[in-house]
């Protein structure tokens, strides 16, 4: 094996891994947006609501309210399936595969105090999160075959009400993993390579809430980008005879996660409350990707992504004929206009689409104190085909069957 085909192994390498770390098998970017699931039965509507412990990730300034203590625990289950099929041009047409994706399983965690004209309390949830995994031998499997993106964000909040208006602030620590795996082609073998990097990131977060009457919640909320420096390893797996010429070694990437502003409106009738939210997340910030190898043999790449900013709204009702019951429905859209990813830099890593919803949902409350909340959505992601030159010529569609369970312990008046 020669020094320059070494060289344009490797390069092929960073080029692909670069291609494959803005994931997206959730489509609408990375975001998880089930983040309690009391909200996700509205879907996902819950900035303008003032009631509830998910408040501290939603609109921490809304704990400001003199209820005392809420905490919240909760798991979403989510099994997403995306199917791959080659465009009548592409030149190795004709090809379909689907993803064999594991159910995922983020998990989040609320608790505050709220007393007098003050709260505090933390926030600890996935914020942002993707899997997929194509069959091993599919046959774009040289491109990608499993992404992965995790990264878990602790946010402790203060929160202050002035008469009518309160406001929330506080920090964000956002702890990140990331591994890409693909398969290396040797003419005669195949083998593989993995790149696993991980890294810590940092922001603010802040939010002001209005209550006007009983009736009527106001809310918005910004949470900051975080630019997160990624390192770890890129590990080989090649046939015996080339195993001197492909070291692993280390490497490491800056990566950047979205600002995202979201505004809310609630409203109160009797047992009835409608909800509406409108969010913005700044996909743009993942304009490029540098990729830093250790060994000077291996070319360091820069992977143009152009993603662009996008909204979604969500909305929903809830009905509670009782008072140890609450019913919720509920519907989003998610990439108005369009979907992070231009078609130009769509790929198998990153098959970004618009995804719509509808939800559904219930509340038992067990006591004065302690709630079970449930919720079932059922996500699609329309169909988009790629017109980018550097990946396969393909359209993708798939869906997500998503389920979770919460329980909630509150103390002070409001539950």
């Amino acid at each position: 094996m020669t020094a320059l085909a070494r060289r344009a192994f490797l390069s092929t390498l960073a080029f692909s891994c670069a291609s494959a770390l803005p994931v997206a098998a959730r489509a609408g970017g990375f975001e998880v947006a089930q983040q309690s699931a009391m909200a996700a039965g509205t879907g996902g509507a819950a900035t303008g609501r003032v009631d509830h412990a998910a408040a501290a990730w939603f609109c921490p300034a809304a704990l400001a309210d003199g209820g005392g203590l809420r905490t919240e625990l909760g798991v979403t289950f989510a099994l997403v399936a995306i199917h791959a099929a080659s465009l009548p041009q592409a030149p190795e047409a004709p090809w379909e595969a689907d993803t064999e994706s594991p159910v995922a399983t983020p998990a989040y965690l609320y608790a505050s105090y709220a007393w007098a004209d003050w709260a505090a309390g933390l926030a600890v949830n996935t914020p942002f999160g993707s899997r997929i995994d194509w069959p091993q031998g599919w046959a774009q499997r040289f491109d990608v075959v499993s992404s992965q993106i995790q990264f878990l964000r602790l946010s402790p909040l203060v929160a202050y009400r002035l008469g009518p208006v309160h406001l929330g602030a506080g920090p964000q620590i956002d702890i990140g993993r990331l591994y890409v795996k693909r398969a290396t082609n040797h003419i005669v073998e195949e083998g593989s390579s993995a790149m696993v990097l991980s890294g810590v990131g940092a922001g603010a977060h802040l939010s002001a809430f209005a209550a006007l009457g009983e009736h009527v919640g106001l809310g918005l909320s910004y949470r900051s980008r975080a630019d997160v420096a990624l390192s770890g390893d890129a590990d080989f797996n090649v046939p015996e005879p080339l195993a001197a010429s492909y070291p692993d070694q280390h490497v490491s990437a800056d990566f950047a996660l979205p600002d995202r502003i979201a505004a809310g409106l609630a409203l109160k009738a009797g047992p009835v409350r409608g909800l509406l939210d409108l969010s913005l997340t700044l996909w743009s910030v993942n304009d490029e990707l540098a990729i830093d190898f250790e060994d000077p043999a291996t070319a360091d790449r820069r992977q143009v992504n152009d993603w662009r900013n996008s909204l979604a709204l969500r909305g929903g009702v809830e009905w509670a004929p009782a008072a140890e019951l609450v019913l919720r429905a509920g519907f989003y859209g998610d990439g108005i206009p369009g979907a992070p990813p231009p078609e130009e830099r769509l790929s198998p890593s990153s098959p970004g689409s618009v995804r719509i919803a509808a939800t559904g949902g219930v509340t038992g409350n067990i006591s004065s104190f302690l709630s079970v909340d449930a919720f079932y959505e059922h996500m699609r992601l329309i169909e988009r085909a790629s017109s980018s030159e550097d990946a396969p010529l393909a359209s993708y569609r798939g869906y997500a069957h998503v389920f979770g369970l919460a329980l909630r312990a509150h103390a002070g008046g409001k539950p």
